[in-house]
């Protein structure tokens, strides 16, 4: 099961959701999936082109920050990853966190559908 957090705004409502995908039982997150959430989706784009600059391979930056290939894959496909992975990779590059990565979207997702949401 994907590790998720989920927190309610009390302003408007509606149900905050991080994680690298929505929940498919619905079963333990019953309550929460009634409701909107935000989904956040990050993009690492900002890292592919610092390696670019920098003339490295994706192999050099593994190696370097002693990360797996399944850590470098995740990133390739925009899946989430941990601080510690994320942090070792700054070191690497000698960079701040916002220089590989960036929040590209926000969108509100409706969850009530029975054909597993749609976004609002």
């Amino acid at each position: 099961m994907t590790s998720t957090h989920v927190s309610k705004r009390k302003s408007d409502d509606i149900m905050e959701f991080t994680g690298s995908k929505i929940p498919e039982d619905g079963k333990e997150n019953a309550a929460y999936l009634s409701y909107p959430f935000v989904l956040s989706v990050i993009s690492y784009n900002k890292l592919w082109k610092l390696l670019i600059d920098k003339k490295m391979k994706k192999k050099d930056l593994r190696l370097s920050a002693g990360v797996s290939t399944a850590v470098i894959a995740k990133l390739g496909k925009g899946e989430n990853v941990t601080t510690d992975f994320l942090l070792k990779i700054c070191k690497v590059l000698n960079c701040d966190i916002t220089d590989i990565m960036e929040i590209e979207r926000d969108e509100i997702v409706n969850t009530n559908s029975r054909q597993g949401g749609s976004v609002l």
